[in-house]
């Protein structure tokens, strides 16, 4: 869909006429994602899921509404540039962030993408 950029899924409610974007990313073996600077800006009615491939048969879904994706990355890039690197200077400024999800918070989360 050339016309919805960033969007991979719209979906809508028929009775409701309530709509829905999502954008799906994967990784495999991991729960680490990378991500825009983009994602820093947070858009109503949009919806991430990160996919993580664990095998041919085994997928875990992780589902995060685009605000609060958008203040989580804020602020895990904001404490990562407070931090030292591994030579204990200053990092410097990137347009690369991150999502990860070790501890499953968002794992299988689909009742945030109830929309009635």
């Amino acid at each position: 869909m050339r016309n919805n950029e960033g969007i991979d899924i719209l979906a809508s409610n028929p009775v409701t006429k309530r709509n829905i974007s999502i954008q799906v990313k994967t990784t495999q073996n991991k729960r680490r994602w990378p991500l825009n600077k983009k994602v820093e800006i947070p858009i109503s009615n949009l919806y991430f899921i990160f996919v993580n491939i664990i095998s041919d048969i085994q997928q875990e879904y992780f589902i995060i509404s685009s605000k609060k994706l958008a203040k989580l990355i804020k602020e895990n890039h904001q404490k990562w540039l407070n931090s030292p690197n591994k030579k204990g200077e200053k990092h410097n400024q990137t347009d690369m962030r991150e999502f990860s999800d070790k501890d499953g918070i968002y794992l299988e989360k689909w009742e945030l993408l109830e929309f009635d």
